[in-house]
């Protein structure tokens, strides 16, 4: 019998789910994103893909660091204040205390970093498939229209190849989707 139930939700899986994904993933935020993918929309099923889809759209114009933002917005949308605290320490706790250790035994561990470059060197195409991957199953889930195609072109066109700062085609994204839905109500009504 195929499981179909959500998982019920708690700040604490919430929060210890966090902490795994931040304690065990290389590759920084958007190595991170699949992996959320799979907790919160997938297994646990929390949240629908769409929703998670405009977590990361959110996350991504915010100032700040990604995959942080992406923790706070989704603990937030789950919980509240509270969740957005607690996705936030359980996102940023791994990375704190492993960089303290770090700082600790920074000496000891010099002679030994060439190992641990070398290692990222041969995880970096991993992690790119992994992130390829995740656009992939993201595109699939919100559906592929000749609009989102042309507007997938002209960022890639504007950003490396008339060199536009990816802030301002976020921005503009964001104005040219207020404006649409905008219109779209006033045709509903």
């Amino acid at each position: 019998m195929e499981e179909t139930k959500r998982a019920r939700k708690s700040r604490g899986r919430m929060f210890l789910s966090l902490l795994k994904i931040g304690a065990f993933t290389i590759g920084g935020g958007y190595a991170m994103i699949p992996i959320m993918q799979t907790e919160f929309v997938e297994r646990l099923q929390w949240l629908e893909e769409e929703e998670f889809v405009d977590i990361i759209t959110l996350a991504q114009a915010a100032p700040g660091a990604m995959v942080i933002n992406l923790s706070v917005y989704l603990g937030h949308m789950l919980f509240g204040f509270s969740g957005a605290a607690l996705a936030l320490l359980g996102s940023a706790l791994p990375s704190l205390l492993i960089m303290g250790v770090i700082a600790l035994f920074f000496a000891q561990l010099k002679e030994r970093f060439a190992v641990v470059e070398r290692m990222f060197v041969a995880v970096k195409p991993v992690v790119a498939g992994i992130i390829f991957a995740a656009a992939v199953r993201m595109v699939d889930g919100v559906g592929v229209t000749w609009f989102n195609c042309l507007m997938l072109l002209a960022t890639i066109a504007a950003v490396a190849a008339l060199g536009i700062s990816p802030i301002l085609c976020i921005a503009a994204g964001g104005a040219l989707g207020v404006l649409l839905m905008r219109e779209r109500g006033k045709g509903d009504a």
